[in-house]
């Protein structure tokens, strides 16, 4: 809960190990929860120069994308965590909710018939989300249970 205090404590840290990865990833993890994402995202993307396979790092960043609303960029981290990784579930499941808010058109504009092509490639991109919470699923990733049941047609 001493958020501030745990950012100084990395800082120090990183003032006498300037490459301690871990430590700018869970910096960045601190940074997370008081939403200071563009901060977070720096630290992350450090942690990446100096480790290009840091899986945790890529999770991290994409979900400091999802909360930017930035979900291009999200899903880009997270099939790159997938390549790192490709037996965690993890990564399957934050694609797929990073495809889901790419989807915020589908409410307004499923109204719309003139857009049936926005409607049908959202419906597919759901499609798509889905398939990814199914995959965690496959690797027993806990949270993708609650996702499929939430976001996925019966």
């Amino acid at each position: 809960s001493d958020y501030q205090g745990a950012i100084s404590d990395f800082t120090l840290l990183l003032s006498l190990y300037p490459s301690h990865e871990k430590a700018l990833n869970n910096r960045g993890i601190t940074l997370m929860m008081l939403n200071k994402y563009d901060e977070a995202i720096r630290d992350f993307s450090r942690a990446i120069s100096m480790n290009p396979l840091y899986y945790k790092a890529y999770i991290n960043r994409g979900v400091c994308f999802m909360e930017r609303n930035e979900s291009k960029r999200a899903i880009n981290d997270f099939e790159v965590a997938i390549q790192t990784k490709p037996m965690n579930g993890e990564g399957y499941y934050y694609r797929g909710l990073a495809r889901i808010g790419n989807v915020s058109d589908i409410h307004s504009n499923s109204s719309n018939r003139k857009n049936l092509l926005i409607v049908n490639r959202n419906m597919h991109t759901m499609d798509a989300a889905c398939e990814d919470f199914k995959k965690a699923n496959s690797f027993r990733y806990s949270r993708s249970l609650e996702a499929i049941e939430s976001y996925c047609r019966k």
